[in-house]
C-alpha cells in the first residue's frame, strides 16, 4: 500500500525569480546547473535535473515520463541578490510550475534500495577537520566524485545519481568526512562504482528493498510557455 501525500502547489505567497529565460537545447554538451547570489544559470540542463534541483530530490526518487531525462535548456533566471539557495530551489519550483505546468507530490512506496553499509575493515575517508590528501591525477575517462565537509548520509544521496536507484546511509558512522571516489568505463582495467566504493572508502553497497519517498509528477509540459 502506498502513502500519498499532498500534490505540492505553488501558492502565491512563494517567492518568485525577478525576471526568467529558458530556452530549448537539443544538443549533447555537458551540463550545468549554478545558483549562485539570487540566480540560476544552466546550460543544457534537463527537466529532470531542473526538478531535482527544486526539490532537493535525488533523480533516482523522482517518478515521471522517461523524457525528463531528454528534453534540456539553457537557463537564465534572476532574483534578488543575496537570495539563498534553499529560497532559489522556492523560486525554481514556482518557475517549473508557471512555466512547464508541472504538478506533483510525495508517495512513499517499497522500491529497490543499495544500503550504504561498512565493509570489514572499517571507513577510510579522512574526517573534515583534517587536511584532505592531494586528490590524484586521473586520465580523462575516470569519473571522479569529490565531496568534503559532507555526512555519510549527505554523500549517499548524492550517490545515488550514479546508481539509478536511491543510498540509504546503515553504516552507523556520525560526523563530517572528506569523500574522494573515482571509478573508470574500461571494466577490464578499471575498477566499477560499487568496486570503488569498497577499496577507496571500505564501504559497500548492499542491494535490498526499503520504504521510499518518491517525487511523483502528476502533470508536466515538455514545452515552456513563452518566455
Amino acid at each position: 500500500m502506498f502513502l500519498c501525500l499532498p500534490v505540492w502547489a505553488q501558492p502565491a505567497a512563494e517567492p518568485e525569480f525577478e525576471a526568467a529565460w529558458l530556452k530549448p537545447n537539443p544538443s549533447v554538451e555537458l551540463s550545468a546547473l549554478i545558483p549562485a547570489n539570487g540566480k540560476l544559470l544552466g546550460k543544457c540542463v534537463t527537466l529532470m535535473r531542473l526538478i531535482s534541483f527544486a526539490y532537493d530530490v535525488p533523480f533516482a526518487r523522482v517518478s515521471g515520463p522517461p523524457w525528463l531525462d531528454s528534453a534540456a535548456f539553457d537557463v537564465q533566471a534572476k532574483g534578488k541578490v543575496g537570495t539563498k539557495d534553499a529560497e532559489i530551489r522556492l523560486m525554481t519550483r514556482r518557475l517549473l510550475a508557471e512555466r512547464f505546468g508541472l504538478e506533483c507530490h510525495r508517495e512513499i512506496k517499497p522500491g529497490r534500495v543499495y544500503f550504504l553499509v561498512r565493509d570489514g575493515g572499517g571507513p577510510k575517508m579522512v574526517p573534515a577537520d583534517e587536511p584532505q590528501p592531494p586528490n590524484p591525477k586521473l586520465p580523462r575517462s575516470f569519473h571522479p566524485l569529490i565531496a568534503g565537509d559532507v555526512t555519510i548520509d549527505e554523500f549517499a544521496a548524492v550517490l545515488s545519481r550514479y546508481v539509478a536507484v536511491p543510498v540509504i546511509d546503515r553504516t552507523g558512522v556520525s560526523g563530517k568526512f572528506h569523500f574522494y571516489l573515482w571509478w573508470g568505463s574500461n571494466p577490464e582495467t578499471d575498477p566499477d562504482i560499487f568496486q570503488a566504493v569498497k577499496e577507496q572508502l571500505g564501504l559497500k553497497l548492499q542491494p535490498g528493498n526499503s520504504d521510499v519517498e518518491f517525487l511523483v509528477i502528476d502533470r508536466v509540459s515538455r514545452t515552456p510557455s513563452e518566455n
